[in-house]
């Protein structure tokens, strides 16, 4: 279930951070989540910051626009907004967008997502090149931990393969990015 959020865009030295902010009393900061445009069918994958007096103060410096109910607000970034569905910020307008945010819960694959829908190229990368070293390790000590097993020959190179297409399709899986277009 969604919640209609005000959105306002990111402050500019944070337009290429990996997070959001929002106020949601149970998700603690730097909570890996979801966050999901019924309306568009799009998500992406990144931290929730909490929205909190300190930075409601640095925030609300003229002439940017204040936040004044923190409750309903989502500061957010063009790159994830895009991402979403290519919404604007909704202060002005008064159309709230509405959107559903659910907390990621396994540990490891939540951060492996995050970093693949990072607004920072780099972070993508750095991430998709770490999996990619992770697949390659796994495949090349898959022959030596099979020889500590009596097993036949083709078993053992059936065995290999399929270790290899099933860590490769994780791999996959982990590292898709950001979902552009229609």
């Amino acid at each position: 279930m969604g919640q209609a959020y005000t959105i306002y865009a990111a402050l500019g030295k944070e337009d290429k951070e990996g997070w959001v902010w929002i106020q949601q009393p149970d998700l603690l900061p730097f909570t890996p989540v979801k966050i999901h445009n019924p309306q568009t069918g799009k998500s992406v994958y990144c931290e929730a910051r909490h929205i909190d007096s300190n930075f409601q103060r640095e925030y609300n410096h003229p002439p940017r626009i204040t936040i004044d109910d923190p409750s309903k607000a989502m500061v957010i970034s063009g790159w994830y907004r895009a991402a979403l569905g290519g919404f604007e910020t909704t202060y002005h307008s008064g159309k709230d967008v509405e959107l559903e945010i659910t907390k990621l819960r396994l540990w490891g694959w939540r951060q492996i997502r995050c970093a693949c829908h990072h607004p920072d190229a780099i972070a993508r990368l750095g991430t998709r090149l770490g999996v990619v070293g992770v697949w390659l390790a796994i495949i090349g000590l898959t022959p030596a931990l099979l020889e500590f097993f009596d097993v036949a020959k083709f078993l053992k190179l059936t065995l290999i393969i399929g270790i290899a297409v099933v860590s490769a399709a994780v791999a996959w899986f982990a590292c898709r990015g950001i979902r552009r277009g229609v």
